[in-house]
């Protein structure tokens, strides 16, 4: 239609999720039902997931359809965008989701004008309120308030530079002024069994039998050309540092949690946070072991630097 006659597009958007469903699940007479009906049909279907990569070959996939059909380039926004468009999938409180936004935003950021992450809180429209705490919202942050993993991952990313020394599949260097900021991160995806529909090694407090087998991460890099001193603070995120859910099933896994225990539970789940002095020269060796689904930030700010 634009093409026709002669009208720019000002940007296309899409959204992007990783299921796809059976041919057939949706009932014939869905919509002759009302909302709620076709709401729980849909949230009963059987998932099968696309594979570790799919937001980037499906963004790629867009711009390659845009580039084919129209003059002007616009933008590209992706205006909602996670793991899984299920409001009740446990995955999404899991520190999975954590490794899932860092891995996912790092390999498309320039790719696309903005990834929209669905959504800032387990508070939605689209669904009632789910019962548990942790009950599989879409949210960055529960209905209580408490911020889940994935919340942190924004967070972390938000502390990187503006300037990209290197990358590599595991990790990104950048500088922000002096100061060198480097992310580390051990990324797991679904196992064949969720990745074909089984979700049956899933539970309220078992969440982590349904990615495929992966080692710890030991990263070493080096960098050259500093000296001075330097202040280094590492920020680890992972099960057992900055994970709501997990700290919640520490806990006994308990319901209709009192405001004490929602504050504790606030206040325990953050990234572990660790700083030293170090002077450097000429060289820096700085090493990083990262849990599966881990994240670690490592910053090294500039006390004063020998030119």
């Amino acid at each position: 239609y634009c093409r026709d006659r002669d009208l720019p597009l000002d940007f296309v958007s899409a959204h992007i999720y990783p299921e796809r469903y059976m041919k057939g699940d949706i009932p014939a007479n869905s919509l002759e039902e009302d909302l709620g009906s076709m709401m729980d049909s849909w949230l009963n279907m059987k998932r099968f997931y696309a594979g570790s990569d799919n937001t980037h070959e499906t963004i790629r996939a867009l711009q390659d359809i845009i580039d084919e059909n129209v003059e002007n380039s616009p933008n590209l926004h992706i205006t909602e965008w996670c793991a899984s468009a299920y409001g009740r999938n446990l995955i999404h409180d899991t520190a999975f989701m954590a490794s899932f936004i860092v891995y996912n935003v790092l390999k498309c950021e320039e790719k696309v004008d903005s990834l929209g992450y669905w959504t800032f809180t387990d508070i939605m429209e689209e669904l009632k309120a789910g019962i548990s705490h942790f009950h599989g919202g879409f949210g960055l942050i529960n209905k209580d308030g408490i911020k889940k993993p994935g919340y942190y991952a924004y967070y972390l990313l938000s502390k990187l530079g503006d300037r990209v020394i290197a990358r590599d599949e595991n990790y990104i260097v950048t500088k922000a002024g002096d100061d060198i900021k480097i992310l580390v991160y051990n990324f797991a995806y679904f196992d064949d069994l969720f990745l074909n529909g089984d979700v049956s090694a899933l539970s309220a407090t078992e969440r982590y039998r349904v990615f495929e087998e992966k080692e710890d991460r030991d990263v070493l890099i080096t960098i050259n050309g500093l000296n001075g001193r330097y202040k280094i603070t590492r920020y680890e995120l992972n099960r057992n540092n900055g994970s709501a859910f997990d700290e919640w099933v520490n806990m006994g896994a308990p319901e209709n949690m009192k405001k004490e225990e929602i504050e504790y539970l606030k206040g325990i789940s953050r990234p572990k946070i660790h700083t030293e002095i170090r002077a450097v020269e000429d060289e820096i060796k700085l090493g990083a072991h990262v849990p599966v689904h881990g994240i670690e930030l490592i910053e090294l700010e500039t006390i004063y630097s020998k030119k």
